[in-house]
């Protein structure tokens, strides 16, 4: 088998060079993909925010398979992305509601 020559190297290079480019050009742009938009909470309330210092907290977390968490109470609307698994919520009025990933 003789040696590829440095020309025939550098055709092969500047060809995986220009394909890599091409399939670059085609990969897609950022992609956005709104997931809720609403005016109301889950129960059918309207939105409010405070009226001084709103603030916005944006949280992961990570619940073990069949842990409960504590009663507790939330001073406005929170919501959840589930990404794995179901989420059980019991309001008030006792109704219950679950989400799934």
């Amino acid at each position: 088998m003789k040696p590829m020559r440095p020309l025939a190297l550098l055709v092969l290079f500047l060809g995986a060079v220009v394909t890599a480019a091409a399939l670059a050009d085609t990969a897609p742009p950022v992609v956005v993909k709104t997931l809720v938009t609403t005016t109301k909470t889950d129960l059918g309330q309207p939105l409010v925010l405070p009226k001084r210092d709103p603030e916005l907290i944006v949280s992961t977390f990570e619940i073990a398979p069949g842990a409960r968490l504590a009663r507790h109470e939330h001073p406005f609307s929170r919501y959840a992305y589930v990404l794995q698994g179901d989420l059980a919520v019991q309001f008030d009025d006792g109704t219950q509601k679950r989400y799934h990933a």
